[in-house]
C-alpha cells in the first residue's frame, strides 16, 4: 500500500512539474509520528481547490496546460490507503510549491 502511495505521489508530482522545476522526496520522524512528503515546484493548486482534491473524480478546473488527462482517482486512491494504514494525507501549496504529506503515527 505504501509503494503505490508513493507511486500516485510521485506520478501526480512528475505530471504537473514543469521543466526546470523540481520534485523531492522528504522524510521526517519524531516521537509522534513519521511523514513523507512529495514536494513539487513550479505549480500551486488554489487553496479552494486543496479539500476537493481527494474526492473521487475531482478534477481542478482549468490546471492541466500540459493536457495529461486523468480520472480523478489517484488522490481518492492515496487517501484510502493512507486511512488503511492509519495514517493521514493533506496537502499544503503556495509560493509555486505543492507538497503532499504522509503522516503516520509511531506504533507503541
Amino acid at each position: 500500500m505504501l509503494e503505490r502511495i508513493v507511486r500516485e505521489l510521485l506520478h501526480n508530482a512528475c505530471k504537473y512539474t514543469p521543466a526546470g522545476a523540481t520534485i523531492t522526496i522528504h522524510t521526517a520522524g519524531d516521537t509522534s509520528k513519521n511523514s513523507l512528503c512529495v514536494i513539487n515546484t513550479g505549480v500551486e493548486i488554489p487553496v479552494e481547490q486543496q479539500e476537493l482534491i481527494f474526492n473521487q473524480f475531482y478534477r481542478i478546473p482549468n490546471s492541466d496546460p500540459w493536457k495529461h488527462g486523468g480520472t480523478g482517482l489517484g488522490l481518492a486512491l492515496v487517501k484510502k490507503l493512507a486511512e488503511m494504514l492509519k495514517a493521514t494525507v493533506d496537502v499544503e501549496s503556495k509560493n509555486k510549491r505543492v507538497a503532499f504529506c504522509i503522516r503516520f503515527p509511531v506504533m507503541e
